[in-house]
C-alpha cells in the first residue's frame, strides 16, 4: 500500500516473511561468563548451560614445603547477574579435562571435551544465593556473592605434589591439569548462574599445611582461572512450538522464536516488487512485536540485525553504526493497546539494497551474544489484518 505526504514522500509498507531456523554454530572462545544451570519452558524445551576452563600458576615454580598436608581444596566462581529466577535446586559436577584445549582452536557451543572420572568435587539440591556476600573463614571476612564446591582431597594433592619441572610454567602445567568442566544435572532447573569466570574470586584455592615445620596454620595457594574457556549448551525441543517451527521451515509462521546458546534465530525475506527501482530511500523501519510477555524469563533489551550475504554468512547492516539504528525494546501503543516491540532502522542497508549492490538474500535477527545467555523471546508474525501485533517494515522514499 502506498501513499504520498505533501512533501512529496511516498511510503510503502512491503510484505515479508519471517521464519524460525536453527543458528549457525556461535564462536564461545574466551567468553567471561560460564553459563550453569538448567531451564525449561513451554516454548523453547529444556536447556542446559555449562562450561569448561582452564587454571593457571600464580607464580611459577611455587614451593609447597615437604610433606604438604592438604586440608581443604575449593573451587570459587564469582557471580553475575543470572537469567531467570534460579529457585529451584539443581545438582552440580567438577570434573577434571583429560583433553588439551588449545589456544590454536576455535570451539563453539556444541564443543565438547574429555572428562576424567568420577568428579572431582559436587553439590546436591544446590539454590544460590546470588545477592547476600559469602563468608569465607579461611580469608577471614566476606566476600562477594559465589559459588563453592569442595573437591577432593585427592585432586589437592596432585596439584601440591606435582614434579617440579611441571610447576615450572603454565605450558607444563596445562599438560599435567587441563582444566574442568563444571555441570549441573538432576531435576531441571528455572534459570542460569552466569559464573565470571574473569573475576580474581574465580579460583581453585587449595589449603594446606607444611609438616616439615610442624605448622599447623593453613596456607592457601590460588590457581586463578585463566586461559581458555568454553560455554556448551544442550537444547531439547522435543514436543515444543520451537519444535514445530523448525519443522516447517517454509510456513510464515504465526510466533517466531529467538534463543541464545546456539538455539533459534530468525530468517526476514522482504518483497520489493512495490518498489519503483529508483529511488532514494529517506527512512526504513521494519517493526517487530513481542508475542507474550514471559513473567519467568525475561527478554532482552535488545536483538542483533544482520544481513546474509551471498555465501549466507550473517554481516553488519549498514545502519549498525548508526546512532539511531535502535532494535530496542519499547512500548508502544497500538489501537489502545501497550505492545512491546523492537524497532529498526535500516535505511542505508534499504538503499543498497534497492540499488542491487546487495542481493536480497535477507536478514538474520538474533539474541545478542548468544554464545553467553540462553535469554529468548517469542516474536509475533500474526496475519497483516492483525494491525496490533503483526510484524511489518515500512519504507518512506523519494522517486529519482
Amino acid at each position: 500500500m502506498t501513499k504520498s505526504d505533501t512533501l512529496n514522500l511516498k511510503k510503502d509498507t512491503l510484505g515479508i516473511t519471517i521464519t524460525t531456523v536453527a543458528q549457525t554454530l556461535q564462536n564461545s572462545t574466551g567468553i567471561i561468563d560460564g553459563m550453569l544451570g538448567s531451564m525449561s519452558d513451554r516454548n523453547f524445551g529444556i536447556t542446559y548451560g555449562s562450561f569448561y576452563a582452564q587454571c593457571a600458576l600464580l607464580v611459577a615454580s611455587p614451593s609447597f614445603g615437604a610433606n604438604p598436608i592438604v586440608d581443604s581444596i575449593v573451587l570459587s566462581l564469582a557471580f553475575d547477574l543470572p537469567y531467570g529466577p534460579c529457585t529451584k535446586p539443581v545438582n552440580i559436577s567438577v570434573y577434571e579435562l583429560n583433553q588439551d584445549m588449545l589456544a590454536t582452536s576455535t570451539y563453539y557451543t556444541s564443543s565438547s571435551f574429555q572428562v576424567k572420572t568420577p568428579p572431582i568435587g559436587y553439590l546436591r539440591n544446590y539454590i544460590p544465593n546470588l545477592a547476600d556476600s559469602t563468608y569465607v573463614y579461611a580469608e577471614g571476612g566476606y566476600e562477594a556473592p559465589q559459588l563453592r564446591i569442595n573437591l577432593t582431597k585427592a585432586f589437592g594433592y596432585k596439584l601440591l605434589n606435582a614434579d617440579s619441572t611441571i610447576l615450572s610454567n603454565d605450558s607444563a602445567f596445562l599438560s599435567y591439569f587441563k582444566g574442568i568442566y563444571v555441570t549441573t544435572s538432576g531435576p531441571v532447573g528455572n534459570g542460569m548462574m552466569l559464573c565470571n569466570l574473569s573475576s580474581s574470586l574465580s579460583k581453585i584455592t587449595v589449603f594446606y599445611r607444611t609438616s616439615d615445620s610442624g605448622d599447623s596454620i593453613e596456607n592457601p595457594f590460588n590457581f586463578p582461572i585463566a586461559g581458555i574457556t568454553v560455554n556448551h549448551f544442550d537444547n531439547s525441543y522435543n514436543g515444543t512450538p520451537v519444535n514445530s517451527a523448525l519443522q516447517n521451515p517454509n510456513t510464515n509462521n504465526q510466533k517466531v522464536f529467538l534463543q541464545g546458546g546456539c538455539g533459534t534465530e530468525a530468517k526476514i525475506l522482504i518483497n520489493l516488487d512495490s518498489l519503483p527501482k529508483n529511488i532514494g530511500i529517506n527512512k526504513a523501519e521494519l517493526i517487530l512485536a513481542e508475542s507474550q510477555p514471559d513473567s519467568q524469563y525475561t527478554v532482552p533489551i535488545s536483538l542483533s540485525l544482520l544481513r546474509i550475504d551471498d555465501a549466507g554468512i550473517g554481516q553488519n547492516v549498514d545502519d549498525v553504526s548508526s546512532s539511531n539504528f535502535g532494535g530496542y525494546l519499547q512500548a508502544d501503543t497500538v489501537g489502545g493497546v501497550v505492545v512491546n516491540r523492537y524497532h529498526f532502522n535500516i535505511s542505508l542497508y534499504m538503499q543498497k539494497l534497492v540499488q542491487g549492490i546487495y542481493n536480497n538474500k535477507g536478514l538474520y535477527l538474533a539474541i545478542p551474544s548468544p554464545n553467553s545467555t540462553p535469554a529468548r523471546v517469542v516474536l509475533a508474525n500474526p496475519p497483516v489484518a492483525n494491525k496490533t501485533y503483526r510484524t511489518y517494515l515500512t519504507v518512506t522514499y523519494t522517486k529519482l
